[in-house]
């Protein structure tokens, strides 16, 4: 799963910021062991 959504920077023209969520989950049928993850993401964007 990936979530992410972008907004305006301050009002500063061309900038933006885009925080996103990740998750993900996998199972290793050999060593039988069950693994998850999640992580933050935040991305700063500006267009010249």
């Amino acid at each position: 799963m990936y979530v992410a959504y972008t907004m305006p920077w301050f009002n500063v023209e061309g900038a933006s910021v885009t925080p996103a969520f990740s998750s993900s989950s996998a199972k290793n049928s050999v060593l039988n062991t069950d693994v998850n993850l999640s992580a933050f993401n935040l991305r700063l964007n500006y267009a010249f």
